[in-house]
Formats: C-alpha cells, structure tokens, sequence
C-alpha cells in the first residue's frame, strides 16, 4: 500500500549555516525528516589538515551546534517529534561524529535515539598504498587528459575521497537508525535514501529516484533556494531570518 508523501527539510547548505534550524524545522515544520549539507571540497581538505595533528576529530561540528542551540531545543525537538536526521558532516571521520552526537544526547537524558554512521567514501589508504601487492595507483585528471596524479615524495597527499551514494543511507534506516551521519556522501544522497526508505523503493525504481535527486539538489542549497539567490534580496524585509527548504 502506497505511503502519504514523506516530508523532508533542510537545515544547512554549508558550514556556519542555520544554526538554529534543526529545532525550526522539527518543531515547527511538520517534517518527518531533516537532511543538512555541511560539506564542500575545501572543507573536506581543512579537515584532512587538521587530522594530521587531531587524529580524533576530521569532522565538522555545526550539527553539535545544532543540536545543542538554545540549551539543546535542537535535540530535544528532534527527541520529541521522532524525526529522523541524516547529513554530511562526518566530513573525514562519520564514527567520531556519530560518538559525539550519541554522547549529546545522552547528557541530556535522550537515550532512545540510535546513532549510525555511512563509511566507505575514504579511499586514502587505497591510493596511498604502493607496497609490492598493490602496484602504485595513478589518476588520470577527469578534464585534463594530460595530468596525472602519482603518489610520491614530491607530491604527499593528504586525503582521497569518493562519493557514496544513498545504499548506506537506506540500510542505516532500515535497522532503526534515527541519525545517520555520512563521510562525503552525494548532495542528494540524503533525500533520496530517506524517500526510498520511507517508500520502499528499489534502485531500479529510476523515475521515482530521479524526482528525489532533484528535490535533493534543490533543497540541499539551504536557503539559496528559500531566497538566498535572489537578486532583489534589498527589497524583501528580514530576509536574514529567511527560512529552509522543505520538500515534500
């Protein structure tokens, strides 16, 4: 039997965003889910800078913010209204975000919330290694033929990220996951593994998927896509207090 439509808001479209739109959203949006992209391809290089000396963190810590805004009404809206979360920002490290956001709640009494975490999108150790039983691996640029990338002395490489898609995302849900936490996971990857969640969707459901990847992709900008992006932003009252995007 066919679910009623699952209803989705976003609550970042980068680091530094919405600091107060997890408990907006769960409070007062009437979502069954909120999504949040906090990643870019320069913050994914900082936190691969900052690992090299804090092995411990490699995460970006605005969905702590988030839920910990106004003395944790973020968590605690979540808590409440049984919404699920699943975002980006495990950035380099998904379990340490994934064991500080379980801590967080549990400081707060929640105990009901189960944390998971998507990796896999961390290939560093595959190119890095060069040992005999893995010949040394070269990268051919996508847009320049002519570059290659070869790890060695001259060129020490930090970091080596691919994107996952929605699979782990939907498997996290389906054994009970209320937050699930990715490392560098697509920008629609979140929408679209909650909705086939939610409606039981299969990878070759193509048109439903689709729909999903452009709600996804809209809705991941934040509030770009709730008037961020407009041009005649000076004519329009508080648009700093401008709120997120749901898709329904």
């Amino acid at each position: 039997m066919a679910r009623r439509p699952i209803r989705i808001g976003n609550a970042s479209g980068v680091i530094g965003d919405g600091i107060d739109q997890v408990h907006r959203l769960a409070s007062s949006g009437s979502v069954d889910a909120i999504t949040a992209d906090h990643l870019a391809e320069f913050n994914l290089a900082w936190k691969a800078v900052e690992l090299q000396t804090s092995p411990d963190l490699g995460y970006e810590p605005g969905f702590l913010h988030q839920l910990a805004w106004n003395d944790g009404a973020g968590a605690r809206s979540v808590a409440r209204e049984k919404i699920k979360v699943v975002h980006n920002g495990g950035a380099l490290n998904p379990k340490g975000l994934a064991i500080r956001v379980d801590e967080y709640f549990r400081s707060l009494g929640i105990r009901n919330i189960r944390v998971a975490w998507v990796q896999g999108d961390d290939i560093t150790s595959e190119v890095k290694n060069d040992d005999d039983n893995h010949p040394r691996l070269e990268l051919r640029h996508l847009d320049h033929k002519d570059l290659l990338y070869r790890n060695d002395a001259s060129t020490p490489l930090l970091a080596a990220n691919i994107y996952t898609g929605q699979r782990g995302i939907v498997k996290a849900l389906q054994e009970g996951a209320d937050v699930v936490i990715c490392g560098r996971c697509c920008d629609a990857s979140p929408v679209m593994g909650l909705a086939s969640w939610w409606h039981g969707w299969s990878p070759t459901d193509h048109d439903a998927l689709a729909g999903s990847l452009m709600a996804g992709h809209l809705i991941e900008c934040g509030a770009y896509v709730t008037g961020g992006n407009f041009c005649g932003a000076a004519e329009v009252l508080k648009l700093h207090h401008v709120g997120y995007p749901i898709a329904q």
